[in-house]
C-alpha cells in the first residue's frame, strides 16, 4: 500500500480511498469513546436553546407590553387631545373660513 504525505489510507467496503488529515479530524463516526461527550454536548445545546427561548420570549413580552401600554394608556390621551384641538379649531374659525 502507498501512503501519501499528509494523508492516510482508509479501507471502506473493499476499496481503499485516501483522505487528508483535515478530513480525518472532522470524522467522528469511528470514535467509540465519544458517546459521553456527545450526550454532554447535546445536553448543553438543549440548555442553551431553553435559555435562548426564555430570553427571546422575555424580550417579545416586554415589547408587546410596551405596545399595549402605548395603545391603551397613551392612545386614549392622544385621541382626546386630538379631538380637543379639532373642536377648538372648529369653534374658533372665522366666518370667511366657512365654506358654503
Amino acid at each position: 500500500m502507498f501512503l501519501k504525505p499528509g494523508g492516510t489510507w482508509i479501507r471502506t467496503d473493499e476499496r481503499i480511498e485516501s483522505r487528508t488529515l483535515a478530513e480525518d479530524e472532522m470524522n467522528t463516526y469511528g470514535n467509540e469513546s465519544g458517546v459521553a461527550g456527545k450526550i454532554v454536548t447535546w445536553f448543553l445545546i438543549g440548555v442553551l436553546a431553553v435559555v435562548a427561548l426564555k430570553v427571546g420570549l422575555a424580550v417579545a413580552g416586554f415589547v408587546i407590553g410596551i405596545g399595549f401600554f402605548a395603545l391603551f394608556t397613551l392612545g386614549p390621551i392622544v385621541l382626546i387631545g386630538w379631538l380637543i384641538v379639532k373642536a377648538l379649531r372648529y369653534l374658533t374659525r372665522e366666518p370667511r373660513e366657512i365654506a358654503v
